[in-house]
């Protein structure tokens, strides 16, 4: 693709952003019968609560896309990604999942997330409890752990919560680095899924890409206890491969998945989104049970993206070249200047 500009001209392309504050919740661990209620405010939200995960957790013994982007209306540095820790049995996480549902129809905010439902898949579990040191359930963890909100009392007070916290997530610094991803159903429950990762900074990006294959609404028949099939259920992860890459350069990659072979035969062409998601390699210290216990290492996410079988969006193309001409002319004479760009999407 090329661009002409008459005249003179600056371009900058940013990528999505904006700011915002924090959050507050009140959420009792199971037993304690609310004697031992911990308060943590900033805002004001309703009593939030959560079932802790010590001794209740269980363990089960031809079209081509680019990505779908939930853009939003905000301006963000990036798009924000929540990894959402529940179990089909946790009476509170109706709230926290009422609460992400009406967060991403409502589209106001560049957002994905992924319910990882621990007592029905082990790889969700594993991510919750071994990379995450989950507390208890329902605990949503924004950008990697850069904010956690754990427990919820209704949909509205979990909903506010969330909101300050993709906020705050939506301000924070990151590194120059886009993530791409497509998918192609290749019939029955096969389908091909790539991805890119492109380093626009002038060091070596170090980190990670982590690809999750989720159902929009899941077909298996899993439930939240106010009987909702769970949304965006994570399946499996595409890749999950440390990334190095040079100033300048990408990653790419792409594998051939069958549902069926991983104990997923009911997924759907029109049901299933896959999410790519690159977090850095800069180890911070995160809290599980805010403000200090079930510390875990949080590696915060630079990008986000999304991609369903058939879905596609176009991206405006990379910032031009400056054109070459003169540079100082009479009045009244016109100049054409001409300079010429990429477009991303081919």
């Amino acid at each position: 693709m090329v661009s002409e500009i008459r005249g003179s001209f600056s371009a900058t392309l940013r990528k999505r952003r904006i700011m915002y504050l924090y959050r507050v919740q009140v959420f009792t661990p199971i037993g304690d019968n609310m004697k031992n209620m911990i308060r943590r405010i900033s805002i004001l939200v309703a009593g939030m609560l959560l079932c802790t995960v010590f001794g209740a957790v269980g363990f089960p013994n031809d079209h081509l896309t680019t990505n779908e982007t939930n853009t939003g209306k905000m301006d963000f540095t990036h798009t924000i990604f929540a990894e959402y820790g529940t179990a089909t049995w946790c009476g509170y996480c109706k709230y926290a999942h009422g609460a992400l549902k009406e967060i991403y129809a409502e589209g106001q905010y560049p957002f994905y997330y992924v319910s990882l439902v621990t007592d029905k898949n082990t790889k969700a579990s594993q991510r919750c409890l071994t990379d995450y040191n989950a507390y208890g359930w329902p605990t949503v963890w924004f950008d990697g752990g850069y904010k956690v909100d754990v427990g919820a009392g209704s949909i509205a007070g979990a909903k506010t919560a969330y909101i300050n916290s993709i906020n705050s997530c939506g301000n924070r610094a990151v590194e120059d680095v886009d993530v791409t991803v497509a998918v192609t159903w290749l019939g029955g429950t096969n389908m091909e899924i790539g991805a890119t990762v492109t380093n626009n900074e002038a060091s070596t990006y170090g980190g990670r890409i982590r690809v999750y294959i989720t159902e929009i609404v899941s077909s298996m028949g899993w439930y939240d206890t106010a009987g909702q099939l769970y949304t965006y259920t994570f399946l499996d992860f595409a890749f999950n491969e440390v990334l190095s890459i040079a100033p300048g350069g990408s990653w790419t990659d792409s594998i051939t998945w069958d549902g069926s072979s991983h104990g997923f035969p009911s997924i759907t062409e029109s049901n299933i989104m896959v999410i790519a998601t690159v977090f850095n390699d800069e180890p911070h210290t995160g809290y599980s049970y805010p403000p200090s216990s079930n510390p875990f290492t949080a590696y915060y996410v630079d990008d986000a993206a999304a991609a369903t079988p058939g879905s596609s969006n176009n991206h405006a193309p990379n910032k031009p070249n400056p054109p070459a001409g003169l540079t100082s002319g009479v009045t009244n004479v016109d100049y054409t200047y001409s300079g010429s760009t990429i477009d991303p999407d081919g």
